[in-house]
């Protein structure tokens, strides 16, 4: 969990320059790395991102943490593909806090 604390880091560093969009892309990364984890430990196996997100889901019964998920997932990608997409600071942490319940949950699990 190394990578972990350097992902946090470097997404402190951004949050305090208020670059929105590249922090929430290193989120995005440390929000997917513990799924992957999440998964492996549960000894689910996956192909894709989309495989393991879509497992992760069917493996919660928490709406909120589903619904986190989704609008972690979507908005990571409009972020990422779409060059006019950017992240305003209520935005941002409305993210911040999806990755929090979506932290928590595998953390509690």
């Amino acid at each position: 969990m190394n990578r972990q604390k350097e992902l946090q880091r470097a997404i402190t560093l951004l949050d305090e320059q208020e670059l929105y969009s590249p922090a929430t892309q290193i989120m995005w990364v440390s929000i997917r790395s513990l799924i992957f984890y999440y998964l492996e430990e549960k000894r689910i196996d996956f192909n894709s991102t989309q495989e393991a997100i879509l497992l992760f889901i069917s493996n919660q019964d928490s709406i909120d943490v589903k619904c986190s998920i989704y609008n972690v997932y979507t908005s990571s990608i409009l972020i990422e593909w779409d060059i006019n997409t950017s992240m305003t600071k209520n935005e941002y942490e409305m993210f911040k806090q999806n990755c929090l319940t979506i932290k928590e949950t595998i953390s509690n699990d």
